[in-house]
């Protein structure tokens, strides 16, 4: 959760800088990750070699917790000045470091219990790209395939479950879904939607949506809601199915219908919210 709302920060942040002070910010950033990089390479870039390093248990336990803040901070603060590079491996980097501080710390309390620490930084990638992108079958299938190590099944699948369900508790909003979120409301729908588009929205406590019932929302004519869900319990709704606090509704939305993707955001998000967009915009 942290993770994802911080590259989100990051990204507002920036975008709420005058034209005049966005280069000047793109330099600071820039030499910041070249001065680390100049006493630690292993802490720039992709991370390859820092996740090699993590799945072989070679890195020590006072660092890792160094290491592993200055790469969310680097990774944050890169990514929301735009720098080319994504997100995918720097968070199977983070999760490698933050599986084998868990991995290492358990061993010296109970070495007998974890005889092999660096098995916890394959757990701790899968863990983390689940909770992140909230794919946990895409997760164990890469981590598997990346280690070609088929005996860590069910620990995958242990800890994947345990990611998901966490971050579904925390009512937080997958990280790509949550970036195309953001992307439609700053550049508009029409020119996005060149195809259906199938989102997840979360009723917020006090959203406008709580307590109406679908066939009263105002959905424009091919804008429709597909699913509804309550922790482990999901249905399809009716025109008389009532919304409530914190369920989360699946809409397909047709590109004539674009303007429905606003109406879902704004009935969805709580009233303190929407009026601050409002006196934002």
């Amino acid at each position: 959760m942290l993770f994802n709302r911080g590259l989100l920060i990051s990204l507002e942040l920036h975008t709420r800088f005058s034209p005049r002070w966005r280069l000047p910010a793109v330099a600071i950033t820039g030499a910041l990750v070249g001065w680390v990089g100049w006493f630690s390479p292993l802490l720039v870039g992709s991370g390859h070699h820092l996740a090699e390093e993590a799945l072989r248990g070679e890195v020590l336990l006072v660092i890792i917790p160094l290491f592993f803040c200055v790469r969310f901070l680097l990774t944050v603060a890169s990514y929301g000045i735009g720098a080319p590079g994504g997100i995918f491996a720097p968070l199977l980097v983070l999760g490698a470091l933050l599986g084998l501080g868990i991995g290492q710390g358990v061993h010296q309390l109970a070495p007998d219990i974890v005889p092999q620490p660096a098995v916890f930084a394959v757990v701790g990638m899968a863990a983390y790209f689940t909770a992140i992108v909230r794919a946990p079958l895409t997760g164990i299938m890469l981590i598997v395939e990346m280690t070609g190590n088929y005996a860590l099944m069910l620990c995958l699948l242990v800890s994947c479950f345990c990611a998901y369900v966490v971050a579904e508790a925390l009512k937080d909003v997958p990280i790509y879904e949550a970036l195309l979120q953001r992307d439609l409301r700053r550049s508009g729908t029409a020119h996005l939607l060149q195809a259906p588009v199938v989102i997840e929205f979360t009723i917020q406590n006090h959203a406008p949506f709580v307590g109406r019932e679908v066939r009263s929302l105002g959905l424009p004519p091919g804008c429709i809601i597909v699913r509804c869900a309550e922790g482990k319990h999901e249905w399809v709704p009716k025109a008389n199915t009532c919304l409530e606090a914190f369920m989360r509704i699946t809409a397909l939305i047709a590109p004539e219908s674009s303007g429905g993707l606003e109406i879902l955001r704004q009935g969805c998000q709580a009233s303190g919210e929407n009026e601050a967009h409002q006196d934002q915009a």
